[in-house]
């Protein structure tokens, strides 16, 4: 009997597929998380904090960002800000990476605030 396969998808992605969504809307979209059960932790992942910092905006105070009605899938991280090839060997760097990503308690409200830079 042959359940070595199966048993290890259903094992792997069985988390994954039990994880709850969560929505919240800001000014720009709707932003979907997901709540990471190793950690406890509710995650959002890229939430944009201001306007793309390219073509005029290069070299200008950050901007707003506009309203909108979307959804963006914040379960995934955002791509790198440029760095310096021989200091990180990274892949995938953008100029628009200005994004933050949020972990909070399940049902946290009103709690300190942590910016890590």
């Amino acid at each position: 009997m042959r359940l070595g396969a199966p048993v290890f998808f259903a094992a792997f992605f069985l988390p994954f597929a039990a994880a709850r969504s969560l929505s919240v809307k800001l000014l720009d979209a709707t932003y979907t998380g997901y709540h990471n059960s190793t950690s406890g932790l509710d995650v959002w992942l890229g939430v944009r904090y201001a306007s793309p910092p390219v073509g005029e905006l290069r070299w200008r105070a950050a901007q707003s960002v506009g309203k909108g009605n979307g959804v963006v899938n914040a379960t995934t991280m955002p791509l790198q800000c440029i760095q310096s090839q021989a200091a990180w060997n990274a892949t995938n760097m953008s100029e628009d990476c200005l994004y933050l990503n949020i972990y909070s308690p399940p049902n946290a409200k009103k709690l300190p605030v942590l910016v890590w830079v």
